[in-house]
């Protein structure tokens, strides 16, 4: 599993574009979410849920 765990998601940063993705794994359906994309230069982030 990639990314650092933020609760209810997970977050992975894309080291040369410098892009966070939030991202929801559903291992029973092994089916992934993708809950905000976002520039490390705006800033901490969206809020999520």
């Amino acid at each position: 599993m990639l990314g650092a765990p933020v609760p209810g998601l997970r977050r992975v940063l894309l080291v040369r574009t410098r892009y966070h993705v939030s991202y929801v794994f559903d291992e029973q359906r092994a089916t992934v979410e993708i809950m905000a994309v976002w520039h490390a230069m705006r800033g901490r982030g969206p809020v999520l849920r």
